[in-house]
């Protein structure tokens, strides 16, 4: 490098993927290099710098992903990363010493505005940064790009969509994967969900996308544009994806017919083929992806399924944050979550809440945000349950393992427990023995 330009020209090392193990196993980097570190590809960042690596001349930063083609999916064609989990972990980031630079991928941009400016916007605003309420910088952006009376509007239909999103992205829906080996990844196949559990998705959808219809009246002819790139394209296609997987696998199961799915992909189609035209042509084949991707693949009318779909399961009770008490350390992150109000428990904190009474034996899930433990080497809690013995609980995963992998397809991070029928209530506690512990639910069911 020297020979070409100054020796004091900038560097930076990116410990990616398959470097971070090679840089943890002794790789010694310039203490003039700025080490940028990386998320998962996914929103969750893998190594937050600890005091040596703070103190380096350096310094540190991010390179975070919005948009990514890879394992276990691709998630590429609509925004669709959690706008709270993202304030989450940059301000932990930020925290921990990262604020030499950072690098945002947002893929073709176009897909990704809102969430490209908010990223940026912390970068350069601490107030917004540290803002642990991301519906306030939400509310901001849509009153600035639609005025404030459908800027308003708007903001429960924009955190549906993304909790929609949150909860399986719609690249994820057809359940295949990439770069995997097996030929069973390369097929769409069923969720993992109960026929009741497909119903409640998709109708889900179908009202986000009867919602939004409702407003494109509001739109002025020439800012119709702006409003299918910005909101009705990414929601319409959500629910059009949802129709095309969930319907094809309800369809297999002979549930419903087959129309449905074929609508669904019809509706992809058209709904791209209008963005494709906007403005005469501007953004045209923006949304065009290669053929493989499961925006293009035809549905396969031909396909059943013998196995069943996973059984509804009766009685089912969930907890959250706001069922239970936790120390003033600890807070709750606003839209992050199934829940909406996942906990962070702080070092030491432990989380309260009553078990209900059962006939039956209870299998309690623990649901957690799947982030890595990033300043330490785990992710544990200790288990306290009234009448029980305690015990402690992990949930950190390693590299790209099968579990990390549903940990991302999912979102969550899942650890189960059985207790025996009671004819009342128990106390459960939830101590936090390391920092970035983020519960999101508890699942409870006899």
């Amino acid at each position: 490098m020297d020979k070409y330009v100054k020796k004091e020209a900038p560097q930076v090392f990116i410990p990616y993927k398959e470097v971070l193990p090679v840089y943890h196993a002794g790789l010694e980097i310039p203490d003039d290099v700025t080490l940028m570190w990386c998320d998962d590809n996914y929103g969750y960042i893998r190594h937050l710098p600890n005091e040596t690596e703070r103190a380096r001349q350096g310094g540190n930063g991010v390179y975070y992903h919005f948009s990514y083609w890879g394992r276990p999916q691709t998630h590429v064609w609509l925004p669709s990363t959690c706008p709270a989990l993202t304030q989450t972990e940059l301000e932990r980031a930020y925290l921990h010493g990262i604020q030499k630079l950072w690098v945002f991928n947002v893929g073709d941009i176009k897909p990704n505005e809102f969430l490209t400016e908010y990223g940026l916007t912390m970068a350069w605003d601490k107030k917004v940064l540290m803002n642990r309420n991301s519906n306030d910088f939400i509310s901001q952006w849509l009153k600035r790009e639609f005025g404030n009376e459908l800027g308003e509007k708007l903001v429960p239909i924009w955190n549906e969509y993304y909790d929609l999103s949150y909860q399986r992205r719609a690249e994820f829906l057809g359940n295949t994967r990439v770069e995997e080996k097996e030929p069973k990844y390369k097929k769409v196949s069923d969720l993992p969900w109960s026929d009741e559990e497909v119903q409640t998705w998709l109708n889900r959808c179908l009202k986000l996308e009867e919602e939004i219809l409702g407003l494109r009246s509001e739109i002025a002819d020439i800012r119709q544009a702006h409003w299918i790139e910005l909101v009705e394209y990414p929601c319409r296609s959500l629910t059009a994806m949802a129709r095309k997987m969930l319907g094809a696998q309800l369809a297999r199961h002979g549930k419903i017919g087959w129309k449905e799915a074929l609508n669904g992909q019809q509706a992809i189609f058209t709904l791209t083929n209008e963005y494709h035209s906007l403005l005469n042509g501007k953004w045209n084949h923006m949304m065009g992806f290669w053929k493989e991707h499961s925006m293009y693949k035809e549905v396969d009318t031909t396909s059943s399924c013998i196995p069943p779909m996973k059984p509804h399961i009766k009685k089912r009770y969930t907890l959250t944050a706001v069922n239970g008490k936790f120390g003033p350390d600890s807070y709750i992150i606003q839209g992050l979550g199934y829940s909406n109000c996942a906990l962070s428990i702080v070092k030491g904190d432990t989380f309260h809440v009553i078990l209900p009474s059962s006939t039956d034996s209870l299998t309690v899930t623990l649901a957690f945000v799947p982030n890595h433990p990033a300043d330490a080497d785990k992710l544990e809690v200790y288990i306290e349950i009234e009448g029980e013995k305690p015990f402690l609980l992990q949930y950190q995963t390693y590299g790209r393992s099968e579990e990390w992998k549903k940990n991302i397809e999912r979102n969550q991070a899942l650890r189960s427990f059985t207790l025996s029928p009671s004819s009342k209530t128990r106390a459960l506690k939830i101590k936090a023995t390391t920092p970035a512990v983020i519960l999101d639910e508890i699942k409870i069911t006899e």
